[in-house]
């Protein structure tokens, strides 16, 4: 129910969550995304979602940032449509 909410929170206000950041990030670093849901603990099913740019948990991106050292910005960011 609450992921429903958010889609529709997100169509509503022309904004969608990219994952760009992160992508790039693993390949700067030459890191697959498969390396990291083993280090970080996230399920095959969520970096789908993430490769896919679909929301994750808050959970999810703050395991993200600890294993890669980074700040919430260098993973992900809110893209709004015009």
């Amino acid at each position: 129910m609450e992921k429903i909410k958010e889609m529709e929170y997100m169509k509503q206000t022309k904004a969608q969550i990219s994952f760009k950041p992160l992508l790039k990030l693993l390949v700067d670093n030459g890191m697959k995304t498969s390396e990291l849901s083993k280090e970080a603990g996230i399920a095959p099913s969520t970096m789908t979602a993430i490769r896919a740019h679909q929301s994750v948990t808050l959970a999810t991106v703050a395991k993200i940032c600890t294993v890669l050292d980074c700040p919430i910005e260098s993973v992900v960011e809110i893209v709004r449509e015009e």
